[in-house]
């Protein structure tokens, strides 16, 4: 889409057209409309603000499950900008939006609603650091949830005694399933101020600190403020008759952490009997991650009528006190986790989300190693081993979605699998060190409570500090496990006394990594530096290869010496991609066939032919130019013999 240009258009039909529905503007809305997912590629509209500063009030009617609210927010423009985009369900009415800068205080401003989007007309083109400051005042019933916390919305539920307990869960739709807000994790605010207006006889509990409660009779008014950098489908609120529990922490920077637990009544006493266990998680974490980051706020978790939720300084806790047969609270550990990935660093966007779920994940693991030693380490990390899906990569180099990064399990089972295979390269001594340094890059920020130390954070930083800790080249590593999803394979031969290895992976790309083999009673490291490498084993003594199962690679095949490099059976690929212009097919072929691949567009045009040629077995590389094409979506169409092979390939300029 251009965007500067459809700015233009929309203010046109704008101003002209306020009283004419939507529906009347079908080009209009394809363009701006927004589906219930976080992320993806910005619009330009919203590329150009930072967002500093939210202030939401809501009024929670728990009889009509609904909500009034009211946000006030405060931005920073980065370029010229003459309309302002936030994201808002379409669930909601909205009733007004004033302008709130010193220039035409007050000003009602006219403002339109596509789906799920609320374009607002500026009073006057702002200019590259100006303030821009709105208030929108608006209602609704927000979308319930049918399976929190994974279908995001509002959860209501009832107390063994029948009182209200609500919460909301919005993580893969994000917080503009129930406020408006830039829903995108590249923007977080520096502070946000909470207040809900509710039943009189109920406690809300927020993120932050509990600044004040006011009665006004049959409601009470709760105001939370947040001090720190937040994401937005961090905010939230729990809602019920629940008791405060006072929690004493030291942590070990030596400052006493405010700590409480908030738990409805009959899970009071279950709640401190528990303490001992919880803190001994936060203890974990701080010793292996560094001090828990949000020590200026509070340690917190909160009876939720959900599962879990890695809400800031407020977590959410579902799991009725149960460990599981590692002996452990699996979501309490879990989402405290997230305190350190997820809520000090956070994905700059959802392709990185990995960094929440793969390092948490991995955690779990740590905690077992560290409570239960090597063995059950290793006995957990095999527990999550099936779980693996490889259908799509684990940090795709390009801008998406929630949803589609949560559509696969990877982020969290081979996230952490990826770890853990890089622990194995590295060495503990390096590999703990880069983990710590990559929550706290500089050791100072250890220190600090005011936001400074919280950072957003991708995958290629995580390259960049695991390189200069390590002191090590890893591209090849993270090319092959982070930004594809096929796992190398390690092919192997034996030929009298010698045991031939080599790693075969997708489009040949670099793996020198080495490779352990045990030779009777003793470990061998053999060196694969330049994908292969050979190791001597007596014909009358046995090997395993990789026997304590570090590397995250495919079933090795043993095959004969002949045929090591002749694939088993014909399969195609394409890297890289996404690509910009040129990129490579890679053909493997397991006999002497005809192949031929054209390059078709995504409503099946055929545009080009790629290749029409007779191939020996083998690995063969095509190239592919797509110099005159225009940024989008094609298939690649392959055939060979009886089958028919097709691969979607994206071209981004």
């Amino acid at each position: 889409m251009d965007s500067p240009r459809y700015a233009g258009v929309f203010l046109i039909s704008f101003f002209l057209s306020l009283g004419s529905p939507l529906a009347a503007q079908p080009n209009l809305e394809m363009h701006l409309r927004k589906v219930a997912d976080s992320g993806g590629p910005l619009l330009r509209e919203q590329a150009a603000y930072d967002v500093l500063f939210y202030r939401l009030k809501f009024t929670i009617d728990t009889a009509a499950k609904s909500i009034t609210g009211g946000t006030f927010v405060r931005a920073l423009a980065t370029d010229t900008l003459s309309t302002f985009v936030l994201d808002l369900s379409s669930t909601f009415t909205v009733q007004s939006v004033i302008w709130k800068g010193q220039r035409q205080y007050n000003t009602p401003l006219l403002f339109n609603r596509p789906t799920g989007r609320l374009w607002i007309a500026l009073p006057y083109v702002v200019q590259r650091s100006d303030s821009i400051l709105v208030e929108i005042n608006y209602q609704g019933t927000p979308k319930v949830s049918t399976n929190p916390p994974w279908d995001g919305g509002f959860v209501w539920n009832r107390t063994k005694t029948g009182e209200v307990w609500a919460g909301v869960a919005c993580e893969e739709e994000g917080g503009d399933a129930w406020w408006p807000c830039k829903d995108h994790p590249s923007d977080e605010p520096d502070s946000v101020d909470l207040y809900f207006t509710v039943p009189a006889s109920l406690t809300c509990v927020s993120n932050g600190r509990l600044l004040g409660v006011t009665d006004a009779g049959s409601l009470k008014t709760f105001h939370w403020y947040v001090s720190e950098p937040i994401n937005n489908y961090c905010i939230t609120f729990y809602l019920g008759p629940l008791q405060r529990i006072s929690i004493n922490y030291t942590s070990v920077t030596g400052q006493a952490i405010p700590g409480e637990y908030w738990f409805l009544p009959y899970n009071v006493a279950k709640a401190q009997q528990y303490s001992s266990i919880f803190l001994k998680d936060l203890r974990f974490f701080e010793e292996v991650c560094g001090p828990f980051p949000f020590r200026a706020e509070k340690y917190c978790i909160v009876d939720a009528p959900y599962w879990g939720m890695e809400h800031q300084t407020c977590v959410a806790y579902g799991n009725n006190f149960v460990l599981n047969s590692y002996g452990f609270d699996y979501i309490h550990l879990h989402e405290l986790a997230h305190e350190w990935w997820g809520n000090l660093v956070t994905a700059k966007d959802w392709s990185d989300v990995w960094i929440h779920e793969g390092f948490a994940t991995y955690m779990e693991a740590l905690f077992v190693e560290r409570t239960l030693g090597i063995a059950l380490y290793k006995s957990y990390m095999s527990d999550m081993r099936g779980s693996i899906q490889n259908v799509k990569p684990v940090a795709p180099d390009f801008p998406t979605t929630a949803q589609s990064m949560f559509s696969s399990n990877d982020v969290y089972f081979k996230g952490a699998w990826i770890l853990h295979t890089l622990r194995h390269y590295l060495g503990d001594q390096a590999f703990f060190s880069m983990f710590r340094r990559f929550a706290y890059p500089d050791p100072a920020m250890e220190s600090v409570t005011d936001g400074r130390q919280c950072r957003l954070a991708t995958t290629n930083d995580f390259l960049g500090i695991a390189e200069q800790v390590t002191g090590k080249k890893l591209d090849w590593f993270f090319n092959l496990y982070f930004r594809q999803p096929t796992l190398p394979k390690l092919r192997y031969s034996r030929n009298g006394t010698g045991l031939s290895l080599q790693w075969i992976t997708p489009n040949n790309l670099p793996f020198p990594f080495p490779v352990d083999i045990r030779v009777g009673t003793k470990t061998v490291v053999v060196d694969m530096q330049n994908g292969s490498g050979t190791v001597s084993v007596p014909t009358d003594t046995s090997y395993q290869i990789d026997p304590d199962n570090w590397i995250l690679m495919g079933t090795p095949q043993l095959t004969n010496i002949t045929e090591q490099n002749i694939p088993t059976e014909f399969t195609v690929g394409v890297y890289p991609n996404p690509f910009n212009p040129t990129t490579t097919l890679r053909l493997e072929i397991p006999k002497r066939m005809h192949v031929s691949a054209e390059l078709v567009s995504i409503t099946g045009q055929r545009i080009a032919e790629i290749v029409n040629d007779t191939f020996e077995p083998g690995t063969h590389s095509v190239p592919i130019n797509c110099t005159c094409l225009s940024s989008g979506a094609y298939f690649v169409v392959v055939r060979g013999d009886e089958n028919v092979l097709t691969e979607k390939i994206v071209l981004l300029r």
